[in-house]
């Protein structure tokens, strides 16, 4: 499908299997979908996937846990504070695994809006 929108104000328009944003390297028990994501830099890591086959993204699953899907021709890392995204045709929108509508979405980074309390033996210091 063709996904279309605006990050951080430049358009984008590709054909993709899928488009991820996280705010930290992992997701969806242990695949590493976002090397180097980190949950405090105010941003947002995108990782695009191009318009692959779907064997060519099965053969890829084992490097999407090992975080060297990067490396594929196919697949575009970026960072972006705001995302707004549609679709050619309904595409599917999921929020930390679980279903949660269909494009449109707009997504944007809102620094400081939470705030986490949490003791030092759970922060590991």
């Amino acid at each position: 499908r063709v996904v279309r929108g605006v990050v951080d104000g430049e358009p984008l328009e590709q054909r993709v299997l899928f488009v991820a944003f996280a705010n930290g390297e992992y997701y969806g028990g242990g695949m590493r979908i976002a090397p180097g994501a980190r949950p405090d830099d105010g941003c947002l890591d995108l990782c695009i996937a191009g318009d692959v086959s779907r064997l060519t993204a099965l053969r890829q699953l084992g490097n999407l846990y090992r975080g060297t899907h990067v490396h594929h021709p196919a697949v575009t890392l970026r960072q972006a504070t705001s995302i707004t995204l549609d679709a050619d045709a309904p595409t599917p929108v999921h929020l930390d695994g679980e279903p949660f509508g269909t494009l449109p979405l707009h997504v944007e980074v809102v620094p400081g809006a939470l705030t986490i309390a949490a003791s030092a033996a759970t922060m590991g210091t």
